[in-house]
């Protein structure tokens, strides 16, 4: 969804195209924030590991290819410093990007030097809380959990927090709580059954299309988003995962190869839409072929990157840094589920 999203922005500002599009696909963020909620309840509920354990395997999930593309990004605007025309080099801004913490940019944007990287840095932030009270009691770490955000979405605009504590003072965590919050519900036995999950997927997907053509979502960090995308997005994922657990289905394997990269797909995506977007430009294609034309070769040639990069770099670096980070690991009393081996954990 975000991949389309983008594909169809680059095709009016690279490709030279007036192509008519919604933001709808922009909801694919709130729905990996509801799967990441999902995960790290299934795979932390009694299991018995330390904070340190929790969070290493956790930085080596995210942080290799987010630093990879970052770099990639400094690169790119250290050679060519007009490349991006509302980013230009600022030292600390840099520095936050590389430590996963918002900041905000020369056109005071808060966000990250990769344009996807907000996202990383509340992926980040729900992270460190939840490893924070990884010792507690499940009970209790539940309860603290839903205090901690739903007390900073309240105080969202009552409070003028920095741009590195815009992470704390948001709405946006709502969706990770809601998805953690199904996900203890999933790990005890409960899936909706077949009819009302199937509803909630068709509402859901209605929800977000109308949303998109209404720009009811008016920015990346608007609160609303939690509402127009948000929960529209938890009704989707939690229709979906009752009927895999129903067995009502199963995903094409097609699906699950891409979901696999899906990580690398997604900080990469923009570097190669926007190559091809200026080379489809400076051949002059956009003037012997349809928009539809650029979109498929945007798309395609973004989906078969992300795959290399997956099997080529994220899946052998992750497994290896999992391999050394065990060897630190011996004496603890039980490792993590092995769905941490897994590409989507």
């Amino acid at each position: 969804m975000v991949l389309v999203f983008h594909a169809s922005y680059m095709l009016n500002e690279q490709g030279g195209y007036n192509f008519s599009y919604t933001n709808a696909g922009a909801a694919g963020v709130d729905i990996f924030f509801v799967i990441s909620g999902f995960i790290i309840a299934y795979i932390t509920r009694g299991s018995c590991v330390s904070p340190s354990q929790f969070l290493g395997r956790r930085l080596i999930r995210i942080g290799p290819c987010y630093w990879f593309y970052t770099t990639v990004t400094l690169a790119i605007l250290l050679a060519v410093p007009t490349a991006f025309a509302h980013l230009k080099l600022d030292v600390t801004h840099v520095e936050l990007s590389y430590l996963m913490v918002l900041s905000n940019n020369n056109d005071h944007v808060i966000g990250t030097l990769l344009g996807v990287g907000w996202t990383v840095c509340f992926e980040a932030y729900f992270y460190v809380l939840v490893g924070g009270l990884i010792h507690l009691p499940l009970r209790y770490r539940t309860g603290t959990l839903c205090t901690i955000i739903v007390s900073g979405a309240l105080l969202e605009n009552v409070v003028t927090a920095p741009a590195f504590a815009s992470v704390v003072f948001s709405a946006l965590p709502l969706e990770f709580l809601i998805g953690y919050l199904f996900g203890g519900a999933y790990a005890s036995g409960f899936a909706f059954r077949c009819t009302p999950a199937v509803a909630g997927i068709v509402i859901a997907c209605l929800a977000i299309v109308v949303a998109g053509r209404e720009n009811l979502v008016a920015s990346e960090l608007d609160p609303w988003r939690v509402l127009y995308f948000g929960l529209p997005a938890a009704c989707l994922v939690a229709g979906c995962i009752s009927l895999d657990a129903r067995q009502v289905f199963t995903p094409p394997r097609v699906l699950t190869r891409i979901g696999d990269a899906s990580y690398s797909l997604y900080l990469s995506h923009q570097f190669i839409l926007y190559a091809i977007g200026k080379a489809w430009h400076g051949l002059g294609l956009h003037n012997l072929l349809p928009a539809l034309s650029l979109l498929v070769a945007g798309v395609g040639s973004s989906l078969g990157y992300g795959i290399l990069s997956y099997r080529w770099f994220e899946r052998p670096l992750t497994r290896f840094l999992n391999g050394r980070l065990r060897r630190f690991e011996l004496g603890q009393p039980r490792q993590m589920p092995e769905i941490l081996d897994r590409p989507n954990a």
